[in-house]
């Protein structure tokens, strides 16, 4: 029975990052850790463009998103950008009442040209507050949907875009000054994004209106990512979650009243003499308390040798394995023929 294969389109957020990729070799290196890491488990590996492509000025074109000023996600935590942007409103907020008061106090003064120049200004920063409006969510969601507004419009040009194909786009991403010290040097820098409905949305620059990319997709920073990031998104696309930071581990349950003791039943240290007054059984009167255990996501994500484990920054292909169920998982991905 002949291996399945996984298949892959890799696309460039822009001409610049595709260019700078390809003279370092960072995707390549991606494709070929893939192909030898999947390879143990009889997957065997189909990316376009294939390893080894050299980008003419045409193929520029055509896996590079945009020519020039691509997407650049904001990988700040997402209730850390929604404060940022709460934020900026209340210093827009407050830049609108400057100028209102200033253009009173020129309406005063009689000063006709003053009151022209602010008049402009105050429509120009109405405007911005009008768009952005209270859409928190929109603005947190404004890279993926970019994103997910240029792979459709690959779609309709050129269906360089295919519904049974992984989706991969390379970016240069945007961290804080902050991040940037924790990063590792070679850490899992990347994300998977799940399916949507299909929202529509007006193309920049054209009257025609298309719905958003909906099907699943990856991104990934090659400048900053380690050499098993394909093969780690793409267990993600295929369906396997990080485990959530905090979890379950075990609720105590409540008993109020009276229990009456069961074969093997231990009355619970410091309890002994609790008694009820009407039968010779313990009274349990505990509060319901939740025992969180923590998870810190893909660093508790399996063993330490598996590749959704963060533990090893950049491990040979040897050196981390493929648990079984997400063998399986791989083999009847929808990426997977």
């Amino acid at each position: 029975m002949a291996n399945k294969k996984l298949q892959f389109t890799y696309f460039w957020a822009d001409e610049e990052v595709m260019q700078e990729d390809f003279a370092k070799k960072l995707s390549q290196g991606m494709t070929e850790w893939a192909i030898d890491f999947f390879g143990r488990y009889e997957l065997d590996v189909d990316v376009n463009p294939p390893s080894g492509f050299k980008p003419r000025l045409l193929s520029l074109s055509k896996f590079a998103l945009q020519k020039n000023d691509g997407v650049r996600p904001d990988r700040r935590p997402r209730w850390e950008r929604a404060e940022a942007l709460r934020e900026k409103k209340k210093r827009m907020e407050e830049e609108l009442a400057r100028l209102r008061q200033a253009k009173e106090q020129a309406a005063a003064a009689n000063n006709g040209p003053e009151v022209k120049r602010l008049e402009a200004l105050i429509k120009d920063q109405e405007q911005r507050l009008d768009d952005m409006g209270d859409q928190i969510d929109a603005w947190l969601d404004r890279d993926e949907n970019r994103l997910r507004e240029l792979l459709m419009f690959k779609f309709v040009k050129d269906r360089m875009v295919h519904p049974e194909r992984l989706t991969v786009v390379f970016c240069r991403f945007r961290y804080t000054s902050q991040m940037q010290m924790r990063l590792p040097k070679r850490g899992a820098i990347g994300q998977a994004y799940g399916k949507v409905p299909g929202d529509l949305v007006r193309l920049y620059g054209s009257s025609v209106v298309l719905p958003l990319w909906p099907d699943r997709f990856a991104i990934i920073d090659p400048f900053r990512g380690a050499r098993k990031d394909v093969v780690h998104e793409a267990v993600h696309a295929a369906g396997h979650d990080h485990p959530i930071e905090d979890y379950l581990k075990s609720v105590e349950k409540t008993y109020r009243g009276r229990r009456l003791p069961g074969k093997g039943f231990e009355i619970p240290r410091g309890r002994s003499g609790s008694l009820s007054p009407d039968y010779d059984d313990p009274v349990f009167d505990v509060d319901e308390t939740p025992q969180y255990d923590t998870f810190r996501g893909g660093i508790d994500d399996g063993p330490r040798d598996d590749v959704m484990n963060y533990a090893m920054d950049d491990p040979e292909t040897w050196q981390v394995n493929l648990r079984p169920a997400h063998v399986e998982l791989m083999k009847n991905a929808y990426f997977a023929k």
